[in-house]
């Protein structure tokens, strides 16, 4: 068995072995090849010296030689550099972080997560979270991730995160390691997936035993107790526990997404592409635009259709892939598309009746539209509506004004408006034309304009 394999045989068994929790300000560092005690003091710690109070701390019994995969921990009042927070960039339906002291409490925005601390989503539930080096975590829903390593030492471009994830799903993007000795490593209790700067999806069964990684952009280390396995760009695996990972499979392809609008003005809305040759089922995301991706919407659906709803209006990416047999979810067709049901014409247009007079006293009616709370009534003098006179929301359909004794000629149209807010279309406008004698004039407008 190689060095490689040794080191990830005892990383696993010693992960295994310690209890769930993090020691509360407990620092983990897991052991290399040549390390020992004095440097590891020296890299690390306030002073050298210090390699004695380690020593006792974690009961070693050899300082000068140390297998690679030894968990040792260190309390963080004696780090040279204080451990990172972890920063929490986005949060939908219940997320919530049980802190190394024990503390339970709901997460939010803006929130920070420290060594030790377990962050838990929900179901229909996700989190974004962004690391001191840049590295972005999209966990998805019903998942549990424990941070054991956050470290980003100054001016070094030495890194050193090392997370669990329990349980669910998460993707992540992590920034290209600059140091060889830095690490950035995801454990699971079925195997581990180490990379050195990569964006790719790690899953856990519900079982714990089967992990599924799928790599889309770099290269990522997926090794169990038995082998490790180099993963490349556009392939994936499925690791199970006390077993060789499977040789790597390549991922479906990309779906495609073209038929899909750039701008929904109604939701709920049926997206639907072409099925895709070996999927068994898809996921469906609907991501942010922003620099930090968050999850707004995250469903497995069996066919190539689903109907999207309750997403704010805003701009956002459509991610769709296909599911294989092994469970392993392939390349993500994307479409960018836009949410603003505010210009939807949701009720038809109003039809205004011919208008009565009594002095200058003028009144508009029309038939009730259908669906509608209320209408909006405008008068202008002009047809493009740029110099509005009267703008009013009122309950009836009939509205009655009094012109301005200089007012010879203007327009009038009426929209309808919905109980759930959603804008009708105007109704064509109407014109007026007063002689000087007083005797009022009206006649339809040909030209139909639509706010």
């Amino acid at each position: 068995m190689s060095k490689k394999i040794n080191l990830y045989f005892l990383l696993l068994i010693s992960f295994c072995i310690i209890s769930d929790t993090v020691i509360a300000q407990d620092w983990i560092y897991t052991t290399r090849p040549g390390d020992n005690l004095w440097n590891i003091s020296k890299t690390y710690l306030k002073s050298v010296d210090d390699w004695k109070k380690l020593k006792e701390y974690n009961s070693v019994n050899i300082p000068k030689q140390l297998s690679p995969g030894i968990r040792l921990r260190i309390p963080v009042s004696w780090l040279k550099h204080q451990p990172e927070s972890v920063t929490i960039t986005f949060t939908r339906g219940n997320v919530h972080a049980i802190r190394s002291s024990g503390e339970k409490n709901v997460v939010q925005e803006n929130d920070q997560l420290l060594i030790g601390d377990r962050i838990i989503i929900g179901s229909d539930a996700s989190a974004t979270l962004r690391f001191a080096d840049g590295s972005i975590i999209l966990l998805e829903s019903e998942s549990e991730l424990i941070l054991d390593s956050l470290s980003a030492y100054e001016n070094t471009g030495m890194v050193d995160t090392q997370l669990r994830l329990q349980r669910g799903g998460l993707e992540t993007q992590v920034i290209p390691l600059r140091k060889s000795n830095s690490r950035y490593e995801i454990l699971t209790p079925a195997a581990v997936a180490a990379v050195r700067g990569t964006r790719y999806r790690v899953d856990i069964d519900t079982s714990g035993k089967v992990m599924r990684a799928e790599v889309l952009e770099g290269k990522v280390n997926v090794a169990t107790t038995m082998a490790d396995q180099d993963v490349n760009m556009g392939f994936g695996t499925l690791a199970e526990k006390n077993k060789r990972p499977l040789p790597p499979r390549k991922l479906l392809k990309e779906t495609d997404l073209s038929l899909i609008p750039k701008k929904i003005r109604k939701l709920p809305y049926t997206v639907e592409w072409p099925a895709l040759e070996g999927a068994r089922s898809y996921r469906v995301q609907v991501v942010t635009g922003s620099k930090d991706e968050s999850v707004v919407y995250d469903l497995e659906v069996a066919k190539s259709v689903t109907s999207i709803d309750k997403i704010i209006d805003g701009n956002y990416i459509l991610k769709v892939r296909g599911i294989d047999d092994l469970g392993l979810e392939g390349k993500n067709g994307i479409a960018q598309f836009s949410i603003d049901t505010s210009l939807l014409p949701a009720l038809p247009a109003p039809i205004l009746n011919d208008p009565t007079l009594t002095d200058r006293k003028v009144t508009f009616s029309w038939p009730s539209v259908e669906g509608s709370r209320k209408y909006h009534v405008e008068l202008a003098t002009d047809l493009e509506f740029n110099n509005i006179l009267i703008s009013e929301s009122i309950d009836l359909n009939e509205f009655t004004t009094t012109l301005a004794e200089d007012l010879n000629s203007g327009y009038f149209r009426v929209r309808s408006e919905s109980d759930s807010h959603q804008i009708g279309t105007y109704s064509d406008p109407k014109a007026i034309t007063i002689e000087e004698h007083g005797i009022l004039y009206f006649f339809g407008v040909v030209l139909l304009y639509i706010l």
